[in-house]
C-alpha cells in the first residue's frame, strides 16, 4: 500500500510483492506491519544521485547499492537502467539478520562510534539480504515485461555515499519502500528503488 493510502502503481505492487517474497518465502520472516511505499524526488549533484543514510535513520546506517544494467556494455560504462538502495540501521542490523536466519556477527562493531572496525563485515552480511531482495525484484520486473537485466553485486557504505551514484536520468522520482520487520521500533529496513515505469 502507498503511504498516503492510495492504491500502488503496477511497479509499486511488483516491488511490494518481491520484498514480501524475500522476507517470508526465502527467510521465513514476517512483517510487523504491511510494507508501504511513497514517492520522493531524486536529489542530484553533478549528474549523480545523492545518498544519505541520515535521511532514513538518525544513527549510523549501512547502505548497500545494487545496480541493474540492460547489458554488459552498459555495465562497463556504469550506465544503469535502475538502482536499488538498501538501508538498515546499524544498531538493529545484527538482530534483523539473526531473526531471519542469516549468519552474522557484530564482533568489532563499536556502537558508541560513528564508524568502527567491525562495520564492514556486518554491512557485507546485510548485502546478502539486499541481494536476495534485488533478485526477487528482478523477477517481478520481468513479469511486468522488463527484459532480463544484469545485476551488480552489492556495494556497501556507512552513513552516506560521498560521490553519489549513477542512475537512470529519465527517472525523476524514487520509490521508497518501508518495511517494519520486528516488534522493536528500530527493526526496520528501507529500500529506495529507481526504475522506469
Amino acid at each position: 500500500m502507498a503511504k498516503d493510502g492510495s492504491a500502488p502503481s503496477a511497479l509499486e505492487a511488483a516491488l511490494l510483492k518481491a520484498v514480501e517474497k524475500t522476507f517470508t518465502s526465502r527467510y521465513g520472516g514476517n512483517f510487523e506491519e504491511p510494507p508501504v511505499t511513497k514517492r520522493e524526488d531524486i536529489i542530484t549533484w553533478y549528474k549523480k544521485m545523492k545518498i544519505f543514510g541520515w535521511e532514513k535513520f538518525h544513527s549510523p546506517t549501512y547502505i548497500l547499492i545494487i545496480y541493474f544494467y540492460e547489458d554488459k556494455a552498459a555495465m562497463e560504462k556504469q550506465d544503469p537502467v535502475g538502482d536499488i538502495i538498501f538501508y538498515i540501521e546499524r544498531k538493529s542490523a545484527y538482530s534483523i539478520l539473526k531473526s531471519i536466519g542469516i549468519e552474522a556477527t557484530d564482533e568489532g562493531v563499536d556502537y558508541d562510534e560513528l564508524e568502527s572496525a567491525g562495520d564492514k563485515a556486518l554491512a557485507d552480511r546485510c548485502g546478502e539480504l539486499a541481494k536476495a531482495a534485488a533478485e526477487d525484484i528482478k523477477t517481478e520486473l520481468a513479469s511486468l515485461g522488463h527484459p532480463q537485466m544484469h545485476m551488480s553485486d552489492p556495494v556497501s557504505f556507512i552513513n552516506e555515499v560521498p560521490d553519489g551514484i549513477p542512475y537512470n536520468h529519465q527517472v525523476l522520482q524514487k520509490i521508497e519502500l518501508f518495511c517494519k520487520i520486528g516488534e522493536k521500533k528500530e527493526e526496520v529496513v528501507v529500500f529506495d528503488i529507481v526504475f522506469p515505469e
